[in-house]
């Protein structure tokens, strides 16, 4: 069968609506081209997904632009262009969305098309212990027995605890502009980078105003924040938190090598012997970033026992019962 952009002449969403109700089959939408990849392997993971299903990003239909806002708008227009068909937008079409700050700010979409994530974006929720094994068995030279239970405890709980240090206030600031307009210098339009190069400056500046930084911890206790991974998926931008995530299991990977000559970790055979320049657990990645995070995308969703995703498939999976039951 066809897909939706192979037989259609134009990327309207009237019209793939219309597509849709005929093919009795459902259009996902999301907010980016990044996003695309991502979904299909989390929703592989229901019996009810098929190559018939197309995920599309927002930007590549006519009049609307990329972002979680234009997703919404899309889904707006095409409620308001149908009015006497909101049964069936809801049915069939499906629009899954970051979640950002929009509970804080009373600003959650109501239509029912929306599979609105629990966590401040996608990137959440793939900081995880799991994930952490994922990206030491891609990193490390030896084989997978090597990876303990206690060495991924060990480094997920160092890394959890970097990511407080870092994004934990930062975010805060962040948050406090987005409601109050106050802020020291954090705000959720910038990228990781400038949170990497201004941290020191602004723990700096936090140091030195202690009424400030009890008006940031009267925030977190508002809306019940604590100093834990949990809290952190909720305020923290996402990408922010998982770009943090990613260069810390970096660099304390790099660490596992020394424990192993030192015998703080399992000895690797090499070690034993001494010969430490070929330690197993030396890391060989030679990729950027990028190859971490497509893998990690690829691999996470595949763990059965990994249950981060369990309440978007559920979600999706209730939406293909009333399709199916149309059929």
């Amino acid at each position: 069968m066809l897909n939706i952009f192979t037989a259609i002449n134009e990327p309207d969403i009237d019209v793939i609506f219309n597509f849709c109700i005929m093919g009795k089959i459902p259009f996902i939408l999301v907010e980016g081209m990044d996003d695309i990849p991502k979904y299909h392997s989390i929703l592989s993971r229901s019996s009810n997904y098929s190559d018939v299903i197309y995920i599309e990003a927002v930007e590549n239909i006519t009049n609307y632009s990329l972002g979680c806002d234009e997703v919404i708008r899309c889904i707006d227009d095409l409620y308001n262009n149908h009015p006497q068909q909101h049964d069936k937008i809801d049915t069939f079409i499906i629009s899954i969305i970051d979640k950002d700050i929009r509970n804080i700010k009373n600003t959650i979409p109501a239509h029912k098309t929306h599979i609105i994530l629990k966590e401040y974006s996608i990137e959440s929720i793939y900081v995880s212990k799991e994930s952490v094994e994922i990206i030491l068995n891609l990193l490390i030279k030896g084989p997978s027995n090597l990876i303990s239970e206690a060495i991924i405890n060990d480094m997920f709980d160092e890394v959890i605890d970097n990511l407080i240090d870092e994004l934990y206030y930062s975010s805060l600031d962040a948050l406090n502009f987005s409601l109050n307009s106050i802020h020291k210098k954090i705000r959720y339009k910038y990228e990781y980078g400038f949170i990497e190069n201004n941290i020191t400056d602004f723990s700096n500046q936090l140091s030195t105003d202690n009424q400030y930084k009890i008006s940031l911890d009267n925030l977190a206790i508002n809306y019940g924040f604590d100093k834990d991974l949990a809290s952190l998926t909720l305020f923290v931008k996402g990408k922010w938190l998982y770009r943090s995530f990613i260069k810390n299991i970096v660099e304390n990977s790099k660490e596992l090598q020394t424990k192993c000559g030192s015998q703080l970790i399992h000895t690797c055979s090499y070690c034993k012997l001494g010969k430490y320049d070929q330690c197993l657990y030396k890391t060989i990645l030679t990729q950027g970033s990028d190859h971490i995070d497509n893998h990690l995308f690829k691999i996470l969703p595949e763990n059965s026992s990994f249950t981060g995703f369990d309440y978007i498939v559920e979600d999706f999976d209730s939406r293909m019962n009333i399709i199916n039951a149309l059929s």
